[in-house]
């Protein structure tokens, strides 16, 4: 046994066993007679050693010994003696029995030798995570001679393997793909060894290489053939012998997968580190080669990765006919690149960087056969979609970037020359926009290498060119030169002669920003004024100009009004101009008052800071909140809407309770003053003080303790208004009479509306938010202090113009807090002025049943539908019409309320069923009205049965949604029987007809117009089907045919 393993592995040797880490830390059985075996080994290597050292001073030269000495074993040919055949021999003792399994990690490398099935063995058992065996550990303790030994037999597995993967061997495909994947781990493994480092590197290592480089291109795998060119490119890393002949598949591989859609940036950085060997290819050879060189410059990885970047700046350097191709396969691929913006400037990139490392012939054909060529098709590209003069600008932006450069400076102007200046003076309106923005862009166009008054006398031209841009007959041309010089006057400023700016910034105040021809002009002059300000040297300037354009706040394009607002917010951002001298407050205020939401909403926060200073205490925003009203009470309310968005829900709290808390002293003073008159009018007042009219004790009215919720509620300010005065004192058991000055503000009932208004306004914002349960707190406060004052509000502003806003605040509490104010409401549903807010507050409520049964009474009455009940009853004091009017008002408006409907739809459906089912019911109505001619019958009421049709139809789409097309096909064939007959004049196909009152054919007009604008409600809605909408169409050429022109406007 032990002769014929010495003879298969005549390197391995007993000393190795015994050096091994994993024996030492094996759990297998160790018997005693291999302890004693280790422990002889143990003294025999220490002999071995100096043996070693010995032999070291004779033989310096031997390769194996040097070896040997590095790792500390003894040599194997000095070992080779008789007590080594012992310890062989011990050592092979536990592998006696045919089922033992090898311990040592050398003896299993040592056994891939024998065949592929152990090979394979021991990749397997590298792979497993629970395994101990590891082939990183173990090849690194092999000799140079043991390692040569495992790659002459692993060269032989990769011939087979490879031969079959490849289609010249039949076999396991499989086994074959398991080979080569292991053969190219270990030698991953391998190659970073010293051992196999220069000129020691063993011969079938290296004949492997060469073989699994040939067979790369054949490969099929993917796995594979990424593994294989890892391999290859560690062997170029670690210059090991024949590297650069090793790597040429390996970059076209890598080539074409960087290509494909399956790359990666790290695949560009694997060919960047095999950039070098490119420059070993003939290129005039592999035109396939050259064809994947130049497809890289048209790949957005490539532009957007730095290392791509590079490879494509050394790809211009290789051969002057390469820089040709390249630049003719980006025309090709700029069309595809001009939506990536990175990609665009990664090519400018490119460009420039060239430039810069070239010289000779590649300088020149980089100028003129590439940039130049850029700059013409830039000037002469179509715009729009599919057009390359934006991707040509974004391009030639990067090298505009770099002026800092002399050289380059010198170069563009250069290279402009030709081109820019005759191209910006051409008739197509479209060349000379793409001249103004590669002009305006690379600004200055100067030559370094000219003399100064050269220089001065082209800048001079220039800015003659940009004024005449400025005035251009093309409005797009315009705008993009006014955003240009807009640009420039911003970045060089100081630089610029102050006779052009005084020429350019004239031009812009007094003829751009009026432009009436183009709104479009005067949104990019006012964005292009806006930019002059990030130059603080142009403040001062600025400041004295910029008044000027305060009447472009009321333009007539609200795309211009909210540029100027965009202007005003930049100016608010600079110390020296105030944004109030540009556009005063009132302007301001009317503007916040009627126009849209986003207008208001840039006006909101350019003022939210003057009249909602967050540092400052309640009072003072209590003053600036009255303030705001006496300048435009509509205008309050539009700012403490859109401003209810940007506080916090405690902010909003604690101003709405400070306005409330503030209206709840004057009334008080104001009630307890006319008692104070009704008692003695003739009493002197010589000795009277002022007297505190509101502090912090009044906040907590009694012993409140939900005012314990937060230290933003507890700790409020003071809230004093105008002309009152604090004392932070002792706080009183009961508040003492108090003297109001004549010109206080809250005399003005517009200003106690107004405040109060915003009120509403807050608390409608913050509704959604008051109602989480995090801010459950806040509302009770809210709601108690309300609850309590609104009461006392509503008994002193009764009759007066502040009774709406406070039933409307009312509304936002429970109607048992406010039962008399509720009680109000009803009874002043029925009136001319003001019923609509009663209305919207006893939806607040949910009393819709109240309103609903107003309007159910109101139907029968006008319809004639009512019984008379027995017992004692109250008699309506009003005629049936006008029961009808109030009943059919207060019906449309609460289904055309959004909120209102909504509330009603949730609560109150069976109700909203009742009023559909009266409302159809005037059908029997209106055939009763044309089946008799009374003269005497009043016919005031046609437009409101007309109404009620209307109604019926609406309620019919809310309510039944299922059936509503059914039902109104119905109402459309009702109304062909019955209606249009009645239109429809004597004439030779209607000879039976009936003599008609003026009356009823009025009535019938009205119906029938009703009808026809349901049902292109309906239709513009989405809700009608193809049946519906066939029907719906016969059913108007009918009514055109037979009701003549006086139903056109109906149709």
């Amino acid at each position: 046994m032990v002769s014929k393993n010495k003879s298969r592995r005549p390197k391995l040797v007993p000393s190795d066993i015994a050096s091994d880490n994993k024996v030492t830390n094996s759990e297998d059985r160790v018997t005693n007679g291999e302890v004693e075996a280790m422990d002889y080994e143990h003294v025999n290597g220490e002999n071995d050693m100096d043996t070693d050292t010995d032999a070291a001073d004779t033989e310096a030269g031997s390769a194996d010994h040097e070896v040997n000495a590095e790792t500390g074993a003894a040599d194997p040919e000095e070992d080779a003696e008789p007590e080594g055949d012992a310890d062989l021999s011990l050592c092979d003792a536990s592998f006696s029995a045919a089922d033992s399994v090898p311990t040592s990690g050398h003896t299993r490398v040592s056994r891939c030798t024998e065949g592929v099935e152990q090979f394979l063995e021991a990749v397997r058992l590298h792979g497993e995570r629970g395994n101990e065996f590891d082939f990183e550990e173990s090849v690194g303790i092999l000799t140079l001679e043991e390692m040569c030994a495992l790659w002459v037999s692993l060269k032989e597995y990769t011939t087979t393997s490879v031969l079959g993967l490849v289609g010249g061997v039949d076999g396991d495909t499989d086994q074959y793909l398991e080979v080569v994947t292991g053969v190219v781990m270990v030698a991953k493994l391998c190659i970073s060894l010293p051992l196999v480092q220069g000129d020691r590197c063993p011969p079938a290592l290296l004949e492997t290489m060469v073989l699994l480089h040939s067979v790369l291109p054949s490969m099929t795998n993917d796995k594979l053939t990424n593994t294989v060119c890892l391999l290859l490119e560690s062997w170029y890393t670690l210059e090991l012998p024949d590297r650069d002949s090793l790597t040429s598949n390996c970059l076209v591989s890598l080539l074409t997968r960087s290509l494909s859609s399956q790359g990666t940036k790290a695949d560009v950085k694997r060919i960047w580190n095999l950039h070098q060997t490119v420059l070993g290819f003939r290129l005039g050879e592999s035109e396939q080669f050259r064809t994947q060189l130049v497809s890289t410059i048209g790949s957005t990885l490539y532009l957007n990765c730095p290392e791509g970047v590079r490879w494509l700046v050394f790809l211009f350097s290789i051969s002057p006919d390469l820089v040709s191709r390249l630049h003719k396969q980006v025309k090709t691929s700029l069309p595809l690149l001009a939506s990536s913006k990175s990609a665009c400037a990664g090519l400018g990139d490119v460009y420039h960087k060239a430039w810069l490392a070239s010289g000779g012939q590649f300088r020149t054909r980089i100028e003129q056969d590439c940039i130049q060529d850029l700059m013409f098709r830039g000037v002469l590209a179509s715009r729009g979609k599919g057009g390359l003069a934006v991707a040509v600008l974004r391009v030639l932006t990067v090298l505009h970037k770099q002026k800092r450069s002399p050289s380059t400076q010198s170069m563009l102007s250069r290279l402009y020359e030709p081109i820019l200046w005759r191209h910006l003076k051409v008739a197509n309106s479209m060349v000379r926009l793409n001249a103004c923005e590669l002009f305006l862009s690379c600004y200055p166009v100067e030559d370094q290498e000219l003399s100064r008054e050269e220089r001065d006398n082209c800048l001079e031209m220039q800015h003659t060119t940009m004024m005449n841009l400025v005035r251009d007959e093309n409005p797009t041309v315009r705008c993009a030169a006014i955003s240009g010089v807009c640009g420039v006057l911003a970045s060089y400023w100081l630089l610029i002669p102050s006779d052009t700016i005084n020429q350019v910034v004239g031009m812009l105040i007094k003829e751009s920003v009026w432009d009436s021809s183009s709104a479009r002009v005067r949104l990019v002059t006012l964005s292009g004024i806006k930019s002059l300000l990030t130059s603080p040297h142009s403040h001062v300037y600025l400041k004295a100009v910029l008044p000027r354009l305060a009447d472009c706040l009321h333009d007539t394009n609200e795309g211009v009004r909210g540029a100027m607002l965009d202007l005003l917010l930049a100016v608010k951002g600079v110390r020296s101009i105030k944004f109030w001298n540009i556009c005063s407050l009132e302007h301001l205020l009317a503007r916040l008052e009627v126009d849209k939401p986003f207008i208001c909403r840039r006006i909101v926060k350019l003022l939210f800071n003057s009249y909602f200073p967050p540092d400052q205490s309640d009072e003072v925003k209590l003053e600036r909140c009255i303030h705001l009203v006496q300048s435009n009470r509509a205008a309050s309310r539009r700012f403490y809407q859109y401003s209810g968005e940007m506080l916090d829900v405690p902010g909003a709290v604690q101003l709405m309770v400070a306005i409330l808390t503030s209206v709840k002293i004057w009334v008080k003073s104001k009630m307890e003053g006319r008692q104070v008159d009704t008692d003695g009018e003739d009493k002197e007042n010589t000795g009277k003080k002022r007297r505190k009219l509101y502090n912090s004790s009044m906040m907590s009215d009694d012993t409140d303790s939900s005012m314990s919720m937060s230290n933003d509620m507890s700790n409020q300010s003071s809230t004093v208004l105008e002309n009152t005065t604090v004392n932070n004192g002792e706080a009183n058991a009961e508040e003492e009479a108090v003297e109001v000055d004549e010109d206080h503000p809250f005399n003005d009932p517009v200003v106690v509306g107004g405040i109060l208004d915003i009120v509403c306004v807050l608390w409608m914002v913050r509704n959604r938010d008051l109602s989480q349960q995090e801010n459950e707190q806040y509302r009770a406060v809210l709601e108690k202090k309300a609850g309590r004052w609104l009461t006392l509000f509503f008994k002193y502003f009764k009759g007066s113009p502040v009774c709406g806003t406070v039933v409307y605040l009312a509304s936002f509490l429970s109607e048992r807090m406010v039962a008399p104010v509720a009680s109000y409401c009803l009874a002043r549903v029925k009136g001319e002025e003001g019923w609509k807010t009663h209305v919207d507050c006893l939806c607040n409520w949910r009393r819709g049943d109240s309103l609903l049964e107003l309007v159910t009474q109101g139907i029968k009455a006008g319809l004639g539908k009512g019984k008379v009940a027995k017992g004692v009853r109250f008699v309506e004091t009003e005629s049936k019409d006008v029961q009808l009017k109030l009943a059919v008002k207060l019906l449309e408006y609460l289904i055309n309320h959004h909120a209102n409907r909504t509330i009603l739809m949730a609560k109150n459906r069976p109700m909203l069923e009742e009023c559909l089912e009266l409302c159809l019911s005037v059908q029997e109505v209106i055939e009763d009205k044309l089946a008799f001619s009374n003269e005497k019958e009043d016919t005031s009421n046609i437009k409101d049965l007309a109404q009620v049709v209307a109604l019926a139809g609406q309620l019919t789409v809310l309510l039944q949604t299922d059936t509503a097309l059914a039902r109104l096909l119905e109402l459309l064939a009702w109304a062909e029987i019955e209606l249009v007959p009645v239109v429809v004049g004597p004439s030779e196909a209607n000879t039976s007809h009936i003599s008609r009152t003026r009356d009823q054919v009025s009535l019938c007009e009205t119906v029938l117009s009703t009808l026809c604008s349901l049902s292109t409600t309906c239709l513009s809605l989405g809700l009608s089907d193809p049946e519906f909408t066939l029907k719906v169409l016969d059913w108007a050429v009918q009514l055109l045919h037979t009701g003549g022109a006086g139903q056109v406007g109906g149709v």
